[in-house]
Protein backbone atom coordinates (compact mmCIF):
# COMPACT_ATOMS: atom_id res chain seq x y z
CA UNK A 1 0.00 0.00 0.00
CA UNK A 2 1.35 3.85 -1.47
CA UNK A 3 2.08 5.43 2.13
CA UNK A 4 4.65 8.69 1.78
CA UNK A 5 3.53 11.16 3.62
CA UNK A 6 3.61 14.92 2.50
CA UNK A 7 6.05 17.73 4.02
CA UNK A 8 4.23 21.05 4.62
CA UNK A 9 5.65 22.25 1.52
CA UNK A 10 3.56 19.60 -0.54
CA UNK A 11 1.14 19.87 1.47
CA UNK A 12 0.76 24.27 0.82
CA UNK A 13 1.97 23.43 -2.86
CA UNK A 14 -1.88 20.88 -2.96
CA UNK A 15 -4.00 23.63 -1.77
CA UNK A 16 -2.74 26.43 -3.29
CA UNK A 17 -2.90 24.73 -7.48
CA UNK A 18 -6.55 23.27 -5.63
CA UNK A 19 -7.55 27.40 -4.36
CA UNK A 20 -5.65 28.54 -8.14
CA UNK A 21 -8.31 26.39 -10.28
CA UNK A 22 -10.86 26.64 -7.95
CA UNK A 23 -11.67 22.96 -7.28
CA UNK A 24 -13.44 23.88 -4.25
CA UNK A 25 -15.02 19.85 -3.77
CA UNK A 26 -11.37 18.69 -4.05
CA UNK A 27 -9.57 21.51 -1.57
CA UNK A 28 -11.99 20.74 0.81
CA UNK A 29 -11.32 17.06 0.57
CA UNK A 30 -7.69 17.63 1.00
CA UNK A 31 -7.79 19.56 3.85
CA UNK A 32 -10.24 17.45 5.90
CA UNK A 33 -8.18 14.58 4.84
CA UNK A 34 -5.30 16.13 6.38
CA UNK A 35 -7.48 17.33 9.45
CA UNK A 36 -9.53 14.34 10.35
CA UNK A 37 -6.64 11.21 9.88
CA UNK A 38 -9.61 8.80 8.58
CA UNK A 39 -9.29 5.89 6.62
CA UNK A 40 -10.62 5.94 3.10
CA UNK A 41 -13.59 3.77 3.30
CA UNK A 42 -14.33 6.46 6.67
CA UNK A 43 -13.46 9.35 4.44
CA UNK A 44 -15.58 9.22 1.61
CA UNK A 45 -19.09 8.07 3.81
CA UNK A 46 -18.77 11.22 6.26
CA UNK A 47 -22.05 12.86 6.22
CA UNK A 48 -22.92 16.48 6.09
CA UNK A 49 -24.24 16.38 9.98
CA UNK A 50 -20.72 15.29 10.77
CA UNK A 51 -19.51 18.36 10.79
CA UNK A 52 -21.92 20.59 10.15
CA UNK A 53 -24.35 22.03 12.70
CA UNK A 54 -25.97 25.09 13.96
CA UNK A 55 -25.26 26.74 10.85
CA UNK A 56 -21.70 26.11 11.17
CA UNK A 57 -18.74 23.90 10.54
CA UNK A 58 -17.70 22.38 13.72
CA UNK A 59 -14.32 22.80 15.31
CA UNK A 60 -14.37 19.21 16.26
CA UNK A 61 -15.96 16.25 14.76
CA UNK A 62 -16.48 12.78 15.75
CA UNK A 63 -17.42 9.33 14.02
CA UNK A 64 -17.42 5.69 15.13
CA UNK A 65 -14.67 3.91 12.49
CA UNK A 66 -16.31 1.25 10.30
CA UNK A 67 -13.30 -0.84 10.91
CA UNK A 68 -13.18 -1.25 14.19
CA UNK A 69 -16.21 0.30 15.35
CA UNK A 70 -14.40 2.33 17.81
CA UNK A 71 -15.75 5.96 18.10
CA UNK A 72 -12.59 8.91 16.99
CA UNK A 73 -12.62 12.23 17.14
CA UNK A 74 -10.45 15.25 15.42
CA UNK A 75 -10.06 18.78 15.11
CA UNK A 76 -11.24 20.85 11.98
CA UNK A 77 -8.55 24.06 11.76
CA UNK A 78 -9.76 27.08 10.56
CA UNK A 79 -8.78 27.02 7.06
CA UNK A 80 -10.15 23.24 6.42
CA UNK A 81 -13.80 25.37 8.15
CA UNK A 82 -13.69 28.02 5.19
CA UNK A 83 -12.89 25.11 2.62
CA UNK A 84 -15.95 22.89 3.75
CA UNK A 85 -18.38 26.45 4.06
CA UNK A 86 -17.32 27.41 0.26
CA UNK A 87 -18.12 23.78 -0.53
CA UNK A 88 -21.42 23.30 1.33
CA UNK A 89 -22.94 26.26 -0.98
CA UNK A 90 -22.65 24.70 -3.93
CA UNK A 91 -25.69 23.83 -6.14
CA UNK A 92 -24.92 19.96 -5.52
CA UNK A 93 -24.99 19.96 -2.08
CA UNK A 94 -28.41 21.61 -1.65
CA UNK A 95 -29.81 17.90 -0.95
CA UNK A 96 -27.52 16.31 -0.29
CA UNK A 97 -27.02 14.44 2.95
CA UNK A 98 -23.35 13.24 1.76
CA UNK A 99 -20.15 15.70 2.58
CA UNK A 100 -18.91 13.92 -1.39
CA UNK A 101 -21.81 13.11 -3.64
CA UNK A 102 -21.33 11.44 -6.75
CA UNK A 103 -22.11 13.52 -9.45
CA UNK A 104 -23.83 11.08 -11.00
CA UNK A 105 -26.63 10.15 -8.24
CA UNK A 106 -26.42 5.67 -8.76
CA UNK A 107 -24.07 5.88 -5.53
CA UNK A 108 -24.76 8.11 -2.99
CA UNK A 109 -21.16 8.96 -2.48
CA UNK A 110 -18.14 8.73 -3.94
CA UNK A 111 -15.81 5.40 -3.79
CA UNK A 112 -12.51 4.80 -2.33
CA UNK A 113 -11.46 3.92 -5.78
CA UNK A 114 -12.57 8.05 -6.79
CA UNK A 115 -10.81 9.03 -3.76
CA UNK A 116 -7.62 7.44 -4.22
CA UNK A 117 -7.43 8.61 -8.11
CA UNK A 118 -7.51 12.03 -6.48
CA UNK A 119 -4.70 11.60 -4.29
CA UNK A 120 -2.59 10.54 -7.28
CA UNK A 121 -3.80 13.57 -9.44
CA UNK A 122 -2.98 15.84 -6.27
CA UNK A 123 0.60 14.59 -5.98
CA UNK A 124 1.24 14.16 -9.67
CA UNK A 125 0.62 18.10 -10.37
CA UNK A 126 2.94 19.19 -7.56
CA UNK A 127 5.71 16.95 -9.45
CA UNK A 128 6.02 13.57 -6.72
CA UNK A 129 5.33 9.93 -8.15
CA UNK A 130 1.76 8.92 -8.12
CA UNK A 131 2.83 5.38 -7.39
CA UNK A 132 4.25 6.58 -3.79
CA UNK A 133 1.26 8.22 -2.72
CA UNK A 134 -2.00 6.67 -2.15
CA UNK A 135 -5.40 7.64 0.59
CA UNK A 136 -2.99 6.50 3.42
CA UNK A 137 -0.79 9.03 2.61
CA UNK A 138 -3.24 11.53 4.01
CA UNK A 139 -3.80 9.62 6.95
CA UNK A 140 -0.23 9.39 8.42
CA UNK A 141 0.56 13.07 7.12
CA UNK A 142 -0.41 15.28 10.25
CA UNK A 143 0.68 12.74 12.26
CA UNK A 144 3.88 12.18 11.12
CA UNK A 145 4.72 15.45 12.00
CA UNK A 146 3.51 15.01 15.35
CA UNK A 147 5.75 12.36 15.68
CA UNK A 148 8.78 13.57 14.78
CA UNK A 149 8.34 16.75 17.00
CA UNK A 150 7.48 14.33 20.03
CA UNK A 151 8.39 11.07 19.77
CA UNK A 152 5.08 10.09 21.32
CA UNK A 153 3.17 6.95 20.00
CA UNK A 154 0.42 6.97 22.57
CA UNK A 155 -0.57 10.04 20.91
CA UNK A 156 -0.19 8.36 17.41
CA UNK A 157 -2.44 5.54 18.80
CA UNK A 158 -5.12 8.17 19.52
CA UNK A 159 -4.93 10.23 16.82
CA UNK A 160 -5.34 7.64 14.15
CA UNK A 161 -7.81 5.44 16.52
CA UNK A 162 -5.56 2.56 16.35
CA UNK A 163 -6.09 -0.57 19.16
CA UNK A 164 -2.65 -1.88 18.85
CA UNK A 165 0.54 0.16 19.11
CA UNK A 166 2.27 -2.78 16.42
CA UNK A 167 0.45 -0.87 14.00
CA UNK A 168 2.49 2.39 13.99
CA UNK A 169 6.11 0.58 12.76
CA UNK A 170 5.73 2.31 9.63
CA UNK A 171 5.92 6.01 11.28
CA UNK A 172 9.61 7.62 10.63
CA UNK A 173 12.02 7.16 13.25
CA UNK A 174 12.51 10.21 15.52
CA UNK A 175 16.09 10.59 16.68
CA UNK A 176 17.07 12.38 20.07
CA UNK A 177 19.63 15.47 19.00
CA UNK A 178 22.98 14.07 20.63
CA UNK A 179 22.18 10.54 18.42
CA UNK A 180 21.22 12.41 15.83
CA UNK A 181 24.59 14.36 15.68
CA UNK A 182 26.59 11.27 16.27
CA UNK A 183 25.24 9.38 13.25
CA UNK A 184 25.76 12.47 11.30
CA UNK A 185 29.17 12.56 11.73
CA UNK A 186 30.23 9.31 11.91
CA UNK A 187 32.31 8.90 8.94
CA UNK A 188 34.58 12.00 11.01
CA UNK A 189 34.95 10.07 13.89
CA UNK A 190 38.28 8.76 12.75
CA UNK A 191 41.95 9.57 12.55
CA UNK A 192 43.70 7.74 9.63
CA UNK A 193 41.82 5.09 9.04
CA UNK A 194 41.38 3.92 13.25
CA UNK A 195 38.12 4.66 14.92
CA UNK A 196 38.17 7.22 18.19
CA UNK A 197 37.91 5.79 21.13
CA UNK A 198 35.11 7.12 23.51
CA UNK A 199 36.79 10.05 25.38
CA UNK A 200 38.17 13.43 25.32
CA UNK A 201 39.46 12.90 21.55
CA UNK A 202 35.77 11.88 20.77
CA UNK A 203 34.01 14.63 22.22
CA UNK A 204 36.41 17.18 21.21
CA UNK A 205 35.59 15.88 17.57
CA UNK A 206 32.14 15.64 17.64
CA UNK A 207 32.31 19.22 18.76
CA UNK A 208 34.71 20.60 16.33
CA UNK A 209 33.01 18.95 13.61
CA UNK A 210 29.37 20.58 14.74
CA UNK A 211 31.11 24.02 14.47
CA UNK A 212 32.71 23.26 11.24
CA UNK A 213 28.56 22.80 9.89
CA UNK A 214 27.44 25.76 11.66
CA UNK A 215 27.61 29.12 9.19
CA UNK A 216 30.36 31.58 9.76
CA UNK A 217 28.18 33.66 11.20
CA UNK A 218 27.20 31.81 13.59
CA UNK A 219 30.53 30.69 14.81
CA UNK A 220 32.38 32.62 18.04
Amino acid sequence: MPTANLPAKHVWAIQVRLEIAHRTRELALFNLAIDSKLRGCDMVRLKVADVYAAGQVRHRAAIVQSKTSRPVSFEITEETRKAIEAWLESPLMIVSEHLWPRRFHERLHISTRQYARLVRDWVASIGLEPSAYGTHSMRRTKVAGIYRKTGNLRAVQLLLGHTKMGQHRALPRRRTGRCARDRRVGRELSVRGRSVAAGPLRSFILEFVAAMRRPLSCRS
